[in-house]
């Protein structure tokens, strides 16, 4: 298995990054590229790298909304990784979401959330020097001046308050799945977090929650994903669920003419109550 740069291809690891206020494109890069591997170690790069780390070869993609391409500092992302023949490859992806929040002492100047997602394939270098290719254009303005005003989203479709929000990814192969994707993806948002407070601040408890899922997939699978299925998730509520363009096809490796791919989707999950009150 190989991919451009490497003699062979040894792992590969994946990552996502957010950033919810400042909308820092960088620094969700960087969450990123460390995500996808400060959970994973290597003590045997010395026996499978003829060189050891002179000769490792780390290719970094990073998949990133468009619009916010343009404030990208690759040399930060290359920092994240202290040894090897560092290649970083942009290509257009990941997500933007709202925070829920727009806050001045933030530097915030919208409420985008910005996503960010990493596919780290370390192997073995083939010599070439390194580098970075551009699968996405350096296009897209760079961030306004911070707002003037601050402000919170709180109304949306069957909800009146929103009142918490998270994001996860999930990841297949060689299937690439779009609903085993979302499935992960709305499940690794949901499994780290926990709101026991839900039923004292919700007037009426769980049969005033409402909950507002968004699923970001490449544009040829946006039509494929079952909603349905995703909705289920969720026993005892009936989730609205709407699917936009974004995710990620990371290039996994070749052998020959047989190319492979690692499919990614991102989840937005925001939970809040169905009719409007005040907390005493």
């Amino acid at each position: 298995i190989t991919l451009p740069g490497m003699k062979s291809v040894l792992f590969t690891e994946t990552g996502f990054g957010a950033d919810q206020h400042g909308q820092d494109v960088t620094k969700a890069a960087v969450r990123a590229a460390r995500n996808a591997i400060e959970f994973n170690s290597i003590p045997s790069i010395r026996r499978l790298v003829p060189g050891g780390y002179d000769n490792m070869a780390l290719r970094v993609t990073l998949a990133v909304p468009p619009q916010y391409r343009a404030n990208l500092d690759i040399e930060a992302v290359k920092k994240v990784f202290p040894y090897g023949v560092k290649t970083v490859v942009v290509q257009e992806g990941g997500g933007v979401f709202s925070s829920g929040i727009a806050l001045r002492a933030m530097a915030d100047v919208n409420d985008d959330m910005l996503v960010v997602c990493a596919h780290v394939a370390v192997g073995v270098s083939d010599g070439s020097p390194p580098g970075g290719e551009e699968a996405m254009p350096q296009a897209g303005a760079a961030p306004g001046e911070v707002m003037r005003e601050e402000f919170s989203v709180t109304e949306m479709e069957g909800m009146t308050q929103a009142m918490f929000i998270q994001a996860g990814f999930g990841a297949d192969m060689p299937i690439n799945d779009v609903n085993t994707c979302c499935m992960r993806a709305v499940q690794n948002a949901m499994t780290f977090n926990s709101h026991p407070c839900l039923e004292t601040v919700i007037p009426g408890g769980m049969p005033n929650v409402a909950t507002h899922i968004s699923i970001a997939v490449p544009k040829s699978m946006v039509g494929s994903v079952d909603r349905e299925r995703v909705a289920s998730l969720f026993k005892g509520l009936t989730p609205t669920v709407s699917v936009q363009e974004g995710g990620c096809l990371f290039e996994n490796g070749s052998r020959g003419e047989d190319k492979r791919e690692m499919l990614v989707a991102v989840a937005h999950v925001i939970v809040g109550a169905k009719e409007l009150y005040e907390i005493e």
